[in-house]
């Protein structure tokens, strides 16, 4: 069926109702906005600290959202089949045509595919509606978002057409490099006559060159549908990996009489997928072992609204920061991600759910997953059957029924579906040993902590005041990091309550879980283990333990990429405030290694020295405003540290400097005045640490390697700021409505350098056929609106996101700060 954009005129309200008495009083036209979809109605709401979301959704509340588009239908549509497909609504929702009920939803990352056939009036003006309703708050542990905030599509077809979904390819390649192609086709024929048809397949490479096809007769009956299995040759195709993320076109098309009835295609990558514990994960013959990091579905500043752009740039950012994988946490991952993972070479593990019949807040989705998870299930599939870079499933996250028989007993019958609608790929679970154990969680600490004053210690640790869901969750797990952290995981208890739940699947996913890591294979060899989740900070031993042990598969660490919600998580409090009591008006994790509005942090690069991607020093400064002061801290926090050295008014006062790197030694320098060399690399945690007293100048890094000088590197004290510098990734943008300029301002000095000392209130205006998506800071506890147009920088930067608009046109964005000369950005919609 032909797939057609339907995200363009719709209009959005908040002035919608229901009620019959409040429907004579109501002017449901009032406060009507002609959008663009995708739409997160959400990141426009006012931030409440009285909002029962609380900070797991960073202060957001819920509400409820009225779209409508009104749209002719042509005259021989009648004889079509006609389509429509939401790819994701959050917020409980209700779908009407023409005043008539036709579908409903109530997960927001489950596509909704709809007949229309049914409801459409021919030669006329139609209206669609859609009421999603997110009010009912404490429905989600992150920021969820609210509206139609993925894209719409319109399928249209002949009455004996290839479904929606209907093409799925499973490719693999044979020890004489011969790309083997498994078409899964269905056929449907609407019609009362049989059809004698002709399949026609094509394969076409990245230039569009046919390299096999091939034309098949099938005959199918009236008001039926056929399933049909062919298999294709490709002659030395060229292999889909992280490296080399080849992508191929299958072209099928469908014709009676030489009359094309119905065509599609769809993208895929021929490769092979191998697991054992003894050899690992392998593509293509070759040992991948898994850089990941989880990743939550918002786009920062501007929220859920899923666009190309968005989800482009937050993906490009993490593969070149050294991931290769993504854990979509905790929900299935959109059909446009997973195309761009596709095309930049991203393995994906996609996930089912946060939770099953046990609920961690009181309206999430374990009051309907009873009811929903097989179709839900069945609809992720078919979503991700044909994106090579979906290599496993997980069956759930953090599930509490894991430590129970009923709960293994889900888990395979969950597992075995996943496998029999595709027995391409693996399944695996986010395991939490706290939650799985439940009520024997207390009698394993006991067994560990002997005397009355480690379980104080213990217990105050772990108390949380403020709000359920994720704070509360999070802070029981603060617990399990170091000795105590692995005494746990190894308890004979967590190996009795976690095994049958284990075994269901092809690999053991943990979650903070460490200590398990090495020791599944003395005692389970079979057993195939993945570091679910894990604490940012303790990547050298994880990675080590990757390295070290083949059934040990990799690592998703949490998180490669800050996110809205779990608010204040990992902000650094200088005042007595601590992580997991909820704290307005702290609004992201700040946990991410790369910062909400896209810049890379210190551990990033630590990161990447531990991947053993990057040879060149890093310089870390922990903040010299900060020195000495005690701070808060959890699992999840690494150092407070930038790579600056300008630190005005601080002169001469004691100043801690982190030097990250692979080689043997590094010897710092300031101002060309050696402060000494010191051992770093894997037996020192690819650090040194070196104290001095802070003068402006140049801090110059200088490593070694077999006694030789190898890499260098310098950061230079800046003057003080007087440029509004801007940074945008392209000045040319489409006019459909969803494209968008990311424009970074930076403040510098006259020589270009950046001061991450200074602040400005930056004031920003746009002209032209566009408008403002967000404006921000990676400030994690800033007030204000995303559309403000006023906005204080943080650590030197601040982010602006235009979106165009269906016009074409040039359009301006000025910026300007007291103290500094205004700049203009310049850029065109066509």
């Amino acid at each position: 069926m032909k797939k057609i954009s339907f995200n363009d005129k719709w209009f959005v309200t908040k002035s919608g109702t229901e009620s019959v008495v409040e429907s004579f009083s109501n002017n449901q036209q009032e406060g009507k906005v002609a959008i663009t979809l995708p739409h997160d109605g959400m990141i426009s709401e006012e931030r409440c600290r009285d909002t029962k979301n609380g900070g797991q959704t960073g202060y957001y509340p819920g509400g409820t959202y009225y779209y409508s588009k009104s749209f002719y239908v042509p005259s021989d549509w009648k004889h079509k089949k006609v389509m429509i497909e939401f790819e994701g609504i959050q917020g409980l929702s209700k779908i009407n045509v023409n005043g008539n009920f036709v579908a409903s939803s109530y997960n927001g990352y489950i596509n909704t595919l709809i007949d229309l056939n049914s409801f459409l009036v021919f030669d006329e003006i139609n209206t669609i509606e859609v009421r999603a309703n997110n009010e009912m708050e404490q429905n989600s542990r992150w920021y969820t978002g609210s509206g139609i905030y993925r894209d719409v599509n319109l399928y249209i077809g002949s009455t004996t057409n290839i479904p929606v979904y209907g093409v799925k390819i499973k490719s693999s390649v044979t020890d004489d490099n011969c790309g083997v192609i498994d078409l899964d086709l269905t056929i449907n024929n609407e019609d009362f006559d049989k059809k004698n048809l002709d399949l026609f397949v094509e394969i076409f490479n990245k230039e569009k060159e046919v390299v096999t096809c091939q034309t098949y007769p099938i005959t199918i009956n009236g008001h039926s549908m056929e399933k049909i299995n062919q298999k294709l040759f490709v002659e030395d195709p060229l292999l889909w990996s992280c490296e080399t993320p080849n992508l191929y076109s299958l072209a099928v098309s469908i014709s009676e009489d030489n009359r094309i009835l119905d065509k599609t295609t769809t993208k895929f990558g021929i490769r092979n997928l191998t697991l054992d514990p003894f050899n690992g994960l392998k593509i293509n013959g070759e040992v991948v072992k898994l850089r990941g990091s989880c990743l939550h579905h918002d786009n920062g500043i501007i929220g859920a609204v899923s666009l190309e752009n968005a989800e482009r740039r937050k993906l490009e950012q993490l593969k070149k920061a050294g991931f290769n994988s993504i854990r979509s946490s905790h929900n299935p991952m959109s059909e446009l991600a997973l195309s761009i993972c596709d095309e930049l070479g991203i393995l994906v593990m996609d996930e089912l759910t946060d939770s099953w019949n046990q609920g961690k807040n009181i309206n999430d989705y374990s009051n309907y997953f009873c009811e929903f998870w097989e179709n839900d299930l069945r609809k992720m599939v078919d979503k991700d059957f044909n994106h090579p870079s979906v290599i496993l499933y997980s069956t759930g996250n953090e599930i509490k029924e894991a430590g129970s028989a009923i709960g293994a007993k889900m888990n395979r019958e969950i597992t075995n579906k996943f496998h029999e609608l595709d027995p391409t790929r693996y399944v695996t679970n986010g395991i939490n040993g706290i939650l799985a154990t439940g009520e024997k969680f207390n009698e394993i600490i006991m067994d560990i902590i002997k005397d009355m004053e480690s379980g104080e210690d213990h217990k105050n640790n772990s108390e949380t005041n403020g709000e359920g869901g994720s704070n509360a969750l999070n802070s029981m797990q603060a617990v399990l990091v170091g000795d105590l952290a692995d005494a746990i995981a190894t308890h004979p208890i967590m190996d009795d309550m976690l095994s049958e739940f284990v075994d269901s699947m092809d690999i053991a996913g943990y979650n903070y879980l460490t200590g398990r890591h090495e020791r599944e294979h003395e005692l389970y060899p079979h057993r195939i283990v993945l570091g679910t989740e894990t604490f940012p900070g303790d990547i050298v031993n994880l990675w080590t333990i990757v390295k070290n042990n083949s059934h040990v598969i990799g690592d998703f660490t949490w998180t490669g990429y800050d996110y809205l919600g779990e608010a204040g998580v990992g902000v650094f409090y200088y005042d007595g405030h601590a992580n997991f009591d909820p704290h307005f008006p702290d609004r992201t994790a700040y946990i991410g290694d790369i910062d909400i509005i896209g810049n890379r942090r210190p551990i990033s690069y630590y990161r990447e020295i531990v991947y053993g991607l990057r040879k060149e020093p890093y310089i870390a400064v922990e903040r010299v405003n900060k020195y000495g002061q005690e701070s808060s801290h959890t699992p999840w926090m690494w150092k407070d540290t930038i790579s600056s050295w300008t630190w005005t008014g601080y002169e001469g006062k004691p100043a801690n400097v982190f030097v990250l790197s692979d080689a043997d030694e590094v010897e710092l320098f300031l101002n060309n005045k050696s402060l000494g060399r010191k051992p770093v690399g894997v037996l020192h945690d690819y650090q040194a640490e070196f104290e001095l007293l802070y003068q402006p100048g140049e801090l110059k890094v200088i490593s070694y390697r077999d006694g030789e000088v190898a890499e260098e590197t310098e950061i230079e004290t800046a003057n003080s700021s007087k440029i509004l510098l801007i940074e945008a990734d392209k000045n040319e943008m489409k006019a459909n409505g969803q494209d968008l300029i990311y424009a970074m301002i930076k403040l510098t000095d006259e020589t270009g350098r950046i001061n991450k000392w200074d602040t400005a209130n930056v004031n920003i205006d746009i002209e032209g056929p566009c408008s403002l998506a967000g404006f921000g800071s990676a400030n994690p506890s800033s007030e204000g609106n995303y559309f403000d147009k006023e906005w204080e920088t943080y650590d030197g930067c601040a982010l602006v996101v235009i979106r165009s608009s269906s016009t074409s046109g040039n359009c301006k964005l000025i910026i300007e700060a007291e103290g500094y000369e205004s700049s203009e950005f310049i850029f065109t919609i066509v």
